[in-house]
C-alpha cells in the first residue's frame, strides 16, 4: 500500500506490539524489575518504527538497482550507506527484542520445567 511520502506499508505477519504488551504483562504479573530496565521503546509504535525502516530499506534497494542499471558509481556507494544504515537500524530492533525476551527468562522468578513439559497444542502451533 502506498503511503504518504512515497513509502509502501509492508504487511506485517507479526505486530510487535503485541510482543511489548506481553513483555510489559509478564513483567507486570511476575513483578520483575523496574520497566526501564528493558529496551524496547515502551512510548514508540514498534509496528510504525519497524515499517518505516522497512520501507526505507525497499526504497534504497531500488535506488541501488536504478544507479546499478544507469552505471552511476557515486550512487551505488550513497545506496550502499543507506542500505548499511537501515541493516544496523532493522538489526538493533531485533537484538532488543533478544535482549529483553534474554532478561525476563533470566529472572529468578520462572519455576523448574519438567524433563517431559510439551506446549500444550494451541490453535494448531507448528512449532515444538
Amino acid at each position: 500500500m502506498l503511503l504518504k511520502g512515497g513509502l509502501y506499508q509492508s504487511e506485517n505477519i507479526i505486530s510487535f506490539e503485541d510482543i511489548k504488551s506481553s513483555y510489559l504483562e509478564i513483567i507486570e504479573t511476575l513483578f520483575l524489575d523496574d520497566k526501564n530496565d528493558y529496551l524496547l521503546d515502551k512510548e514508540a509504535n514498534l509496528d510504525g518504527v519497524f515499517n518505516q525502516d522497512i520501507c526505507k530499506l525497499h526504497d534504497v534497494t531500488k535506488l541501488l538497482k536504478y544507479a546499478i542499471n544507469v552505471n552511476d558509481q557515486v550512487a551505488m556507494q550513497a545506496a550502499l550507506v543507506h542500505i548499511r544504515v537501515c541493516s544496523v537500524r532493522l538489526a538493533g530492533f531485533f537484538e532488543d527484542i533478544k535482549d529483553d525476551a534474554d532478561s525476563l527468562l533470566k529472572s529468578p522468578v520462572w519455576p523448574d520445567s519438567p524433563e517431559s513439559y510439551q506446549v500444550p497444542e494451541f490453535n494448531n502451533f507448528p512449532h515444538k
